[in-house]
């Protein structure tokens, strides 16, 4: 139960990096691509179940490819 905590709080941390760091460049496919994290990690964390798993692979791959961009 607590790593399944910590690993949701690993996947809130990137998606609020992810909205930072698009309010200081606003590039509208970035933008979009920040939003729709943030609501699918939402999503996943109304889920009380392992789906979580995938907010986090999710958010880390939005974050190579904004970084990398």
């Amino acid at each position: 139960m607590l790593s399944g905590a910590k690993n949701i709080s690993v996947a809130k941390v990137l998606s609020l990096t992810f909205f930072i760091r698009t309010l200081s460049d606003f590039r509208g496919e970035v933008y979009s691509l920040i939003v729709f994290s943030v609501c699918f990690g939402i999503f996943c964390y109304s889920i009380p179940a392992k789906i979580h798993y995938i907010s986090i692979y999710f958010d880390t791959f939005l974050f190579f490819v904004y970084t990398f961009d």
